[in-house]
């Protein structure tokens, strides 16, 4: 799967990261991490968080948190790009 080059001034939200929310019904750090190729544990390792906190993001609401700024910090996002609307 082609990588595509994030702006940080401009989130994107690639078509297959859509396509996973819309016709999987997954939240969007599930869709990014799916999309991204990444088991819960490595996304829990790269953004210095504990696997149980990564399911819980992905399990429940993942408004606005510390949380999820250290995963969008570790998927090198904007934090945009990871919440659900």
């Amino acid at each position: 799967m082609e990588m595509v080059a994030m702006n940080v001034e401009n989130p994107f939200i690639p078509h297959e990261v859509v396509e996973l929310v819309i016709r999987q019904d997954l939240p969007l750090v599930r869709a990014w991490r799916h999309y991204m190729g990444m088991t819960v544990e490595e996304l829990a390792r790269i953004s210095g968080l504990k696997t149980y906190e990564v399911e819980q993001l992905e399990a429940g609401d993942n408004a606005f948190s510390y949380q999820l700024e250290k995963v969008a910090a570790g998927l090198q996002l904007d934090i945009d790009q990871l919440v659900d609307l």
